[in-house]
Formats: structure tokens, sequence, C-alpha cells
């Protein structure tokens, strides 16, 4: 299990030589930012440990990698976890060798054949371990742990771990993450079981696999919800929304109009379209910081089509400023979100957008944590965050609104500037999406 907890980074406040991978103990001259993390300041935090990263301190690249891990004080970045919690690790860090290792072991990491890399993972393992070892005098449990696991659970039969890996046994021979005994899998293909299969795109011949044609034809695949922020065809959605997608179609009035993809915030998962129309309608966005009980209405196309074509519209509050794991650029929202939402405004009683919806709370993984179904615990990227993606374009925004606005002003603009989108792709492109994208049932 990959060890993940704040505090167990700070009982594991070590000073590293340069020169050798034995650890000593901590040094109390260094600040590395306890008493900001304790005050939920992770900003603060994040700029002492980044200063200490860069200059190849052990214990503030851990740190480091621990907040882009789970997106304290900085947008939550997996690609530089990895690189920081590596650096950490070559320098001997236990904790920073476990948890690279745990990359390694559930894929976050890949191979070059694009297998899971239980080589690297066992070779980190070992690594936390020793390292634990050698300062604390026992080896680390947890790390053992991790590496028995994968010895038990997720090896190949006819196999055993090595010094720096694993290796198949006598009279077998290694294909990918299995062990095969007198077989030869050929190109584009793995060993499954006794024999072998064809790769995803290929199909079994006598003794090759032949590639299947390509199907070019684009089906519509997913939806979301969009709308626009000005007056010449400017439209914001979540990135989810036009993932994978090789075309994206902005619904509006009868009429679909393909947009280009501008620019794109994997982190906030927000993305920037344009299309070649004039918005009957467009919102502005709010420049204010918002409150917590802010009264918020969220529209959006909600299950797609399949209920209606028309608009819907949800009401509720702002429930807390920010997001899960206090992801700061998110806020708490208790209006109800369903698929199809996404991407779709929440907005004050101005009419001023606060924030784009993204996201609820998975219910099985909440119904299996804690035991009970939530409800209305729904989240939104807040307007800021559009702003700057916005402005970095040279986009000139229109100017927020000061007084609230009449419910029927208010109607008219949600209901001509808030847009069905439609996610098109090639057959390819949605077996590969379907584990990460709601996936239309028809083409199931």
């Amino acid at each position: 299990m990959r060890r993940i907890i704040f505090t167990l980074l700070i009982s594991f406040s070590l000073i590293v030589s340069s020169n050798t991978e034995i650890y000593y103990g901590p040094d109390p001259k260094i600040d590395y930012g306890y008493k900001e993390y304790a005050e939920g300041n992770f900003k603060a935090t994040f700029n002492k440990v980044l200063k200490l990263a860069k200059n190849g301190h052990i214990e503030g690249q851990v740190r480091l990698a621990y907040l882009y891990h789970f997106g304290q004080g900085v947008s939550k970045n997996v690609k530089e976890a990895i690189y920081w919690y590596k650096k950490s690790a070559l320098q001997g860090h236990p904790l920073a060798a476990g948890n690279l290792a745990g990359f390694y072991k559930d894929g976050t990491i890949l191979n070059a054949d694009g297998n899971k890399d239980y080589d690297s993972a066992i070779y980190w393992y070992k690594k936390a371990s020793l390292a634990q070892g050698q300062y604390k005098g026992k080896v680390d449990e947890s790390a053992l742990k991790d590496l028995k696991d994968i010895e038990m659970n997720l090896l190949p039969s006819n196999s055993q771990v090595t010094e720096n890996g694993w290796r198949c046994n006598s009279g077998f021979k290694r294909s990918g993450n299995n062990c095969i005994k007198g077989i030869n899998v050929p190109p584009n293909a793995y060993a499954s079981g006794s024999g072998w299969k064809c790769n995803s795109g290929f199909t079994k011949s006598n003794n090759t696999c032949i590639q299947n044609p390509v199907d070019n034809q684009v089906y519509s695949a997913a939806s979301g919800s969009g709308f626009a922020v000005t007056s010449d065809g400017y439209v914001i959605t979540n990135y989810h929304v036009i993932k994978g997608c090789t075309d994206v179609y902005i619904h509006d009035k009868g009429k679909s109009i393909l947009s280009t993809i501008v620019t794109f915030d994997p982190n906030n998962d927000i993305a920037l379209l344009k299309g070649n129309f004039k918005p009957r309608n467009f919102y502005p966005l709010s420049r204010e910081s918002t409150k917590l009980l802010t009264e918020v209405y969220v529209a959006g196309h909600p299950f797609g089509r399949d209920i209606s074509t028309s608009v819907k519209v949800t009401r509720g509050i702002v429930s807390s400023l920010t997001g899960v794991a206090n992801n700061f650029s998110n806020l708490q929202i208790d209006a109800s979100l369903q698929p199809g939402n996404s991407g779709g405004p929440i907005m004050n009683d101005k009419g001023n957008v606060i924030g784009v919806a993204v996201a609820k709370l998975d219910l099985d993984t909440i119904v299996e944590d804690y035991g009970v179904v939530p409800e209305n615990v729904n989240f939104g990227v807040k307007a800021n965050v559009v702003i700057n993606i916005m402005e970095s374009e040279n986009i000139k925004l229109p100017k927020p609104n000061l007084k609230s606005m009449p419910m029927s002003e208010l109607s008219e603009m949600i209901t001509d500037g808030t847009y069905y989108l439609s996610c098109w792709m090639t057959m390819a492109q949605i077996n590969k999406m379907r584990e990460t994208k709601v996936i239309f049932k028809s083409l199931n």
C-alpha cells in the first residue's frame, strides 16, 4: 500500500548526504513549513519546500512531491510528484522510494511496452526497506508487505523475485508480465494462459497477428455542457468533456457548430472552445471573492438529450470555498449535478459566473468508505481559473454585472448562452476512452 499520510513525512524528517544513501537525523536549523502546514496554509509550505527541493534538499523534494501528489498549495500534478519523488528516492529517502514504487506497482508509470513495471516497483520497495533499515535499525515493514503482495498476487506463476526485479523460472521465458513455456509470441501479441492473444486492433491469423481495417468514421460518443463567455463565440467547458474527441460540436437552437479547441488546462479541468457563431447571450465572469451561503444557479444538459433538449437549471448555495483535499481552485455547492452537467455555468443572482460545474462525489466510494449515501455534495472550478485562461489568450472579458438580475433576464441568458456539447470519436478512440469517459450506451 502506498504511504501517503503527510504526518509520516513529518516523522521522517531526515538529511541525507549527497555522497551516500545512509540516513542521518533531522536538521533543526531547516524550516520545512510544519507550522504553516498545520495551520492549513499549504501555499506557504509549498513555497518553502520548493526552494529546498530546487537546491537538492532531499526532505524538501519529498515534501514538494507530496504537495503536488495531493494538490495542496498547488494544482495536483502527478507528473511533477513523480519527478520529485524520484529525485528524493535517488538520494535514499525511504518514503519517497516507497511512494515511487507504488506508482510503478499500480500502473501510474508503465514500462516501455506499456505494461505495469513490476521490476521498478520491486527495486524501489527494496530501496525503501533498506534505507529505513539503515536509519531506524529495522526494515520497513510496509515496503516488505507491498513487495510480498507483488510476489504473491501480481507476478505470474513460474517466476521469482530477483535483486533488481523478477525473472521467469528455468524453462520459461518472459513475455510482457507473463512467463510462457515453449511458445513463440508473434509481434503485436501477448502471452495469455498457455497460449497468446493479439493486441487490441489486431486479429489472429494462423501464427501471426494482422491489423484490423481502420474505421475512421466518427460517432457521437459522449456529451457535456458549455457556456458562452464573449459575444464572438468563445465557449467554456470542462477538459474531460472534450478529452479524446476528434470533433466537438456546439449545439445552438437547432444548429450544430464545429468548434476549435483554443486551449485547455487538464489540472484544473477547463477547456476553451471557439465556434464560428454569434451567441444570442453570454455570461460575464465574476471577479469578486465568492462567499459562503451565496445563492447559486447551475445550468446545463444533465443526461444529455435523453430527457429533453432544453437546458435545465438547479438552485443551491455555496457550501464550501474549497474542494476535495483542500483544493482551493474548487468550490463546493449543494445544487444538484448529474452526468452531462459537466462544463455548465454556476452563477450568482447577478448572472455572473462564479464557477464551472465539474464533479460530484463518487457514490460507491463514499458508501464503501463511510457507509452513507452522499447528498448534495458537488463541486465547481472557480471563475478566477477561467479568467486566467482567457487572459492568457488575450481575450477581452465582458464586465461583470453590478446588480441582481430580474429572473426573466436571468432565464433568457441561461436559455440563450448555455449549450449542449457533443463529442465525436472514432471507434478506436471510443475503445481507448471507455474507462475514463462516459460513453453512450448505444456504442457499447
